[in-house]
């Protein structure tokens, strides 16, 4: 069966001028249009929902990504007598990601489409009509947003004479929580401009680990939004200006609070005062929006009625109509809150798993590249971490740059800590002087675990995580290496966080190393950097009819052969039933 995607299909009527960037299309009323890729769209006449944001021509051009790994954003006219809009190209360093990880393969709009007309096979997007518009025939699917969602949105955003909602999206895994938050954020943002006048950023209190908005998994987060969000996690790993601030973050160091659930509801408590304290000394009339993770099941219901204390809140969305011990918890407990039950998420395949888009995510915020200007678009380095200059931590007797290093959880026997640590992702943390606990003198030395300096909690089978109240995470980190013979480590953070590493004093920092993913992404990068780059120059020298392709981008590739060296942590070995010409590839932790 056809599958339409959009109601608007271009006509010579519709399409007013089209050139080799972009279009100025008009939708009439409730039509709708739908892209795939990298576009900006920008109201001329009219109003249009994009995403839960009500646009009109005052707000300028929006950024919208648009992968086939998620829903693609629905642009529906809302207007009586029509809109619009001018739909253009943008630029963007998101795919050269892909050179490191084929989990950034076939992402955006394909061009090699033939039934394309010249010009539009330079855009950056396409008009997905039906899923046969895809010559990947990639099983895409739109956003769609149930009318008890669009109900419960309406009932949720205030009128300007009423107090500014602090909102929760919770339920179980995979109901559409996070979409439904970025659906009621965007709104909030783009109101009418006479309750507009008064709400100009929205605060995103991100308390799910696993799937974090504006950060990589692993921590919770407090975050001032200041525009409208149409993009996935892995579009903007960390919050960057002038799209949002970022306010405070706690390292959980796991994705889900099952690991620590005390220090998990401890680190949410301190983001929601911090947040009152903003809004108590800035005296904003700014809304909350809480992310709650997937868990609420046995202790993730005990946690999610503990949150439901602290925070205070205006209204609860629960984004399932099943009946479930948490539905019947909620109600009991919705004297203070209004209850909103909405149904499920209508969801399409899933071209990711979670880690997947874990993993991209974490890649993401590593190659992430800092920008002067605070206007300019986020951009991404492809060059592979095992080629960045490494920060050298000191951690000597001789003026060391941090104080220690603190393992999350179960205690790990000493010998064994510069195994684990080598390769894994860490935590850079800033202790408050406030907090006792911690000196030089508080941490163990031995040499058999190489003399690094480790929180000792041999006593007690687990260590004490660090108190929010006095600490707060600065960066994540990848160990890259430990040199003992300096009694140093080489470190790798990302380029957006040099301005915060150069503030650090080494008497507040300490490293904290959590139960995180294995950062497999960073071991391979080389080997798939070497097989893009010879794919490319073949491509480069040959096109698929046999003659030179000037179409090739060979920005950012190594115009010499042979000149990549093996991965240090990548080992090549030889032997009967080793694979395909009796070679494969073995992933190894990052040495020195």
């Amino acid at each position: 069966p056809l599958v339409e995607l959009s109601t608007w299909t271009p006509t010579k009527k519709n399409v007013i001028s089209e050139t080799s960037h972009g279009w100025l299309v008009r939708l009439k009323y409730k039509q709708t249009i739908v892209n795939l890729g990298k576009y900006e769209v920008r109201v001329l006449e009219g109003v249009i929902i994009l995403y839960g944001a009500i646009l009109r021509p005052l707000h300028g051009f929006q950024r919208v990504f648009a992968p086939s790994t998620h829903a693609l954003p629905v642009i529906q006219c809302v207007s009586p007598y029509g809109a619009e809009l001018e739909i253009k190209s943008c630029e963007d360093t998101i795919s050269r990601l892909e050179r490191l990880s084929p989990l950034y393969g076939r992402l955006w709009n394909a061009k090699e489409n033939v039934e394309l007309k010249p010009c539009r096979k330079r855009w950056s997007f396409a008009n997905i009509h039906r899923l046969s518009d895809d010559p990947y025939k990639r099983p895409l699917y739109h956003l769609e947003v149930p009318s008890k969602w669009e109900q419960a949105i309406n009932k949720i955003c205030p009128l300007p004479s009423k107090p500014v909602p602090r909102v929760m999206a919770c339920g179980p895994k995979s109901t559409g929580k996070s979409t439904f938050s970025r659906l009621i954020a965007n709104r909030l943002l783009t109101m009418t401009r006479e309750a507009h006048e008064s709400i100009d950023s929205v605060y995103l209190l991100d308390l799910d680990p696993g799937q974090p908005e504006f950060s990589p998994a692993g921590q919770v987060s407090l975050v001032e939004m200041h525009q409208p969000n149409y993009n996935p996690p892995f579009l903007h790993p960390s919050a960057h200006q002038p799209f949002a601030t970022p306010l405070r973050a706690h390292f959980i160091g796991s994705n889900s609070p099952k690991e620590n659930p005390d220090h998990y509801v401890d680190c949410a408590l301190d983001l929601v005062n911090h947040y009152r304290a903003v809004i108590k000394k800035e005296k904003r009339r700014s809304p909350l929006v809480v992310n709650a993770p997937g868990w609420t099941v046995g202790t993730g219901l005990q946690i999610l009625l503990q949150l439901l204390k602290l925070l205070d809140l205006s209204d609860i969305v629960y984004t399932t109509e099943d009946s479930s011990r948490t539905l019947d918890a909620l109600e009991e407990n919705g004297k203070a809150y209004k209850l909103h039950i909405i149904p499920s998420q209508p969801s399409g395949y899933a071209a990711r798993t979670a880690g997947e888009l874990r993993e991209m995510q974490m890649l993401s915020y590593f190659h992430q590249e800092a920008v002067e200007d605070v206007e300019s678009c986020p951009r991404w380095d492809m060059t592979p971490l095992s080629s960045r200059v490494p920060y050298v931590v000191n951690y000597g007797l001789d003026e060391p740059d941090i104080l220690g290093i603190i393992t999350m959880g179960e205690t790990i026997q000493s010998a064994l800590l510069p195994t684990i640590l080598d390769g894994s992702v860490v935590g850079i943390v800033e202790v408050d002087d406030d907090d006792t606990r911690f000196s030089a003198s508080t941490f163990t030395r031995n040499a058999e675990g190489g003399n690094l300096p480790y929180l000792s909690s041999e006593d007690t089978g687990s260590t004490e995580p660090l108190n929010p109240r006095n600490s707060r995470l600065i960066s994540l980190a990848l160990v890259r290496g430990i040199d003992a013979a300096n009694q140093s480590l080489h470190v790798i953070v990302p380029p957006t966080n040099d301005t915060l590493m150069a503030q650090l004093e080494p008497q507040k920092t300490v490293l904290v190393l959590g139960s995180l993913d294995i950062p497999g992404w960073a071991y391979t990068e080389d080997m798939h950097l070497e097989t893009s780059r010879n794919g490319m120059l073949k491509q480069r020298e040959q096109g698929a009819d046999g003659s030179f392709d000037e179409d090739i981008s060979m920005e950012g590739v190594d115009d010499g052969r042979g000149k990549v060296k093996p991965a240090p942590w990548v080992q090549t070995v030889t032997g009967e039933g080793s694979g395909i010409m009796g070679m494969k590839r073995r992933l190894r932790r990052f040495q020195n």
